[in-house]
């Protein structure tokens, strides 16, 4: 007997849930129903969609953070190497004490490697600069001005990036309490249609639901494998799916549009002929029994050999 098991991805989640609503914006009353209710799945639905649109602007801006942190970062890179240069003149090229004032770390002239060290150099060298204006060149904006600058910018970047973090926390948060309350409503919501209806009641289609009588279609067949066989041929193989009853096979080739149906057995394995060498095909398969077809499995792809090949899996 049918199930009727929510879906596993959003989309498809708030899809349900859209016909759901709408077919209760018919049949509530006529049903009986009272507990979860169009304005109530309505209210749920409404919800998990504002958190997740809330969580995919909280990533876009996320990602344009990250970006103004590395460009801040990359600036403040040159910045110290440039800086480096210009006080080798006055230092000398090797580490020593007198680089200390400088405040390049780690007893080393490199360049740190962590950001937090960077940051707190260029603080350093601002201050520097600052008080050896002499050691300044201009032209290549090694100033003490233009490392508080920068300095200023990599930290407001940093800081940014660090707020944001909190908010996409958040908004993860609020995304999956949303959703799992939406997912509740819907669960309750067939719950109480299976005490106002009966099994074999038609009105289920309305809801976009199984009827709880009807059959259920086979499992979607995995680990799908695709091996050169002889030339121009390939074999097939799947793990078996529950309460298959045959399979169907389909094949999509060099400048196919879509998969195209090739082969109907009964055994989870086939062997397909008449292909064209060295052309890329893909093979994906169906289970399916009294009940309808299963969804597709995943494609699995070889170019197909004149000799065998190693095994390809999905």
């Amino acid at each position: 007997m049918a199930t009727n098991k929510l879906p596993k991805t959003r989309d498809e989640l708030f899809a349900l849930a859209e016909a759901l609503a709408d077919a209760l914006h018919t049949d509530e009353v006529r049903l009986g129903v009272k507990q979860n209710t169009e304005t109530s799945l309505r209210a749920e639905l409404k919800a998990a969609i504002e958190a997740r649109n809330t969580y995919n602007l909280v990533v876009s801006t996320h990602a344009d953070l990250k970006r103004a942190l590395e460009a801040a970062d990359s600036e403040a890179r040159t910045f110290i190497v440039n800086s480096r240069n210009v006080l080798r003149n006055f230092i000398g090229k090797p580490w020593s004490p007198a680089w200390q004032a400088t405040g390049f770390p780690n007893d080393s002239v490199a360049v740190p490697a962590m950001m937090t060290e960077r940051l707190i150099l260029l603080g350093a060298l601002g201050n520097y600069f600052q008080v050896n204006p002499d050691k300044q060149n201009d032209a290549l904006k090694v100033t003490g001005i233009h490392a508080g600058e920068l300095f200023k910018s990599l930290q407001d970047a940093r800081a940014a990036v660090s707020s944001n973090d909190s908010e996409t926390g958040d908004a993860i948060r609020a995304r999956r309490q949303s959703e799992q309350a939406l997912r509740w409503r819907i669960t309750g919501l067939i719950g109480e249609l299976r005490q106002l209806m009966d099994d074999d009641d038609p009105g289920w289609y309305r809801f976009g639901l199984s009827r709880p009588a009807d059959p259920v279609v086979p499992a979607v067949p995995d680990q799908v494998v695709v091996i050169g066989g002889l030339p121009g041929s390939v074999q097939v193989t799947w793990d078996p799916s529950r309460r298959a009853e045959r399979y169907r096979i389909f094949k999509k080739e060099d400048g196919d549009d879509d998969f195209l149906p090739i082969a109907t057995t009964a055994d989870p394995f086939a062997t397909i002929d008449g292909l064209e060498h060295g052309a890329t095909l893909q093979i994906l398969v169906r289970a399916a029994n009294a009940a309808g077809e299963s969804l597709p499995s995943d494609p699995a792809q070889i170019v197909v050999p004149a000799e065998p090949v190693t095994a390809v899996q999905a």
